[in-house]
């Protein structure tokens, strides 16, 4: 066994106090990592498809992403806002209903 006292330089390596300053891990043989936090600056890559349990994009919000778009789900939402034209397709169900440009406004329609 080799055993280093203080800060050791090796080669392109420089480990001080259990940190590994300045290099580059994985880079010509990538593997797997496991941490308890992961801090990182610049931007961050993934590939392939990744798992995040929780995402805070934006402080929270998901920004410019069409959600669903390929594999269509479910949604459940507290306010769902729009922009522009909405389309339902298949049987919708409205619980409360006012329709402006067309008119159909404090109307029961089909009441039984």
């Amino acid at each position: 066994a080799v055993t280093f006292t203080g800060t050791s330089t090796l080669t392109t390596v420089a480990i001080n106090g259990g940190a590994i300053i300045g290099t580059s891990i994985g880079v010509s043989s990538p593997s797997t990592g496991g941490f308890t936090t992961l801090v990182a600056s610049g931007a961050v890559t993934f590939t392939g498809t990744s798992t995040l349990t929780t995402v805070a994009i934006n402080a929270g919000a998901i920004v410019g992403t069409t959600i669903g778009v390929s594999l269509p789900s479910t949604g459940a939402f507290t306010t769902l806002a729009a922009s522009g034209a909405v389309t339902f397709t298949g049987t919708s169900t409205l619980t409360t209903v006012a329709i402006n440009g067309g008119a159909i406004i404090g109307t029961s329609i089909g009441v039984s």
